[in-house]
């Protein structure tokens, strides 16, 4: 405003002095752009946008990563165990059990679970071609191990070490010395508990399933279905039949392990039921052989019940009556004998 009265001024004293310019030399006011502050706030945002989506930018998978810790914090005198199972055997149990000792780290399922999409990068190519990204595992339990004292142990019962990470554990871990338990429960009484528990059937049963039951195509599979069943379930039998499968194939890799893995020089391979679980004379032999402490803890602890989940087994309602899991793994057996399909030895089948 200031301006245009200076000009206006300006031109007054011209032409009262009889100077007057011509129309093109006449003084005009200078008008001063203003920036408008919208464009540049929009401008700081997308700025700020551009770095926040790069600095999370996603890599080939979502699967998170851990910082490998250094390795001269692992000791050669520590030591690992896990064990090959199905679930629903006494993972819970054992990992409890374990935990009364001294000088351990024992879990049940620490994170990384390794289910869901680590359980499908198995089902879907060998084994190799997800070495990488599953070494996630490794990574995380090195991390335990660097922080238990130099005779420490680390324990995990998780049944998914014998599907999505038992390979990358053996890799990593050459210089320490690994025992692995073969845990064994009746099977028709796993099959029994896996029913009650909503698995695969076919209303509206529990989503879990897929993300830790391997795949019966998975081209990493041990065993070959002896009985055709539907996915997902369009009957009983199908639930059945498909359980039943996933049993065997799990004695079916714990088979194939013994035999490929025999003679590692830092590997023990342990056969271990829940029965000798509750006694604790066979505990006694158990914590020995694993070179384990016998504490008043653990004489107090075994034999009692863990994860039994009785909350989700009330939810489905499926009770389930033991005679028809036998006359049903009993009906898979015939079949998988009529056409020639070879079983692993199965240990405990039956109570």
């Amino acid at each position: 405003r200031h301006n245009m009265l200076f000009f206006r001024k300006k031109q007054e004293v011209l032409t009262a002095h009889g100077s007057k310019l011509p129309a093109s030399r006449t003084l005009q006011p200078t008008s001063f752009p203003r920036l408008s502050t919208l464009p540049l706030l929009a401008l700081f945002l997308l700025a700020l946008f551009a770095f926040f989506y790069f600095a999370t930018f996603p890599t080939k998978t979502n699967l998170p990563s851990l910082t490998k810790p250094p390795h001269n914090t692992i000791h050669s005198s520590q030591k690992l165990i896990f064990s090959i199972n199905s679930g629903r055997v006494g993972t819970g149990y054992l990992a409890a059990l374990l935990d009364t000792s001294t000088n351990i780290t024992s879990l049940h399922e620490p994170e990384p679970v390794m289910v869901g999409e680590y359980l499908h990068l198995t089902d879907d190519q060998p084994m190799a071609a997800s070495f990488k990204i599953r070494s996630i595992k490794a990574d995380a339990i090195a991390q335990e191990l660097a922080r238990l004292p130099p005779h420490g142990t680390y324990a995990e019962s998780n049944p998914n070490f014998i599907k999505t990470f038992y390979d990358v554990v053996l890799d990593r871990f050459k210089g320490q010395l690994i025992r692995v338990l073969v845990l064994h429960r009746p099977l028709t009484d796993v099959l029994k508990s896996l029913i009650e528990l909503g698995h695969f059937r076919s209303d509206q049963g529990n989503p879990a399933a897929s993300n830790w039951i391997p795949s019966h195509l998975s081209v990493n599979r041990a065993h070959e279905p002896c009985i055709e069943f539907q996915v997902p379930s369009l009957s009983e039998e199908d639930q059945y039949y498909h359980l039943i499968w996933y049993l065997i194939e799990i004695e079916a890799r714990g088979a194939r392990f013994k035999k490929e893995f025999a003679h590692q020089e830092n590997l023990d391979i342990i056969d271990v039921t829940l029965d000798e679980m509750i006694e604790i004379s066979k505990v006694e032999q158990l914590f020995e052989r694993l070179q384990l402490d016998v504490t008043e803890d653990t004489r107090d602890f075994v034999g009692k019940k863990v994860n039994e989940r009785k909350h989700v087994k009330n939810r489905f309602g499926a009770g389930v009556d033991v005679e028809t899991c036998k006359e049903r793994f009993n009906s898979y057996l015939n079949a998988c004998k009529k056409k020639k399909i070879a079983i692993p030895p199965l240990m405990v089948i039956a109570s």
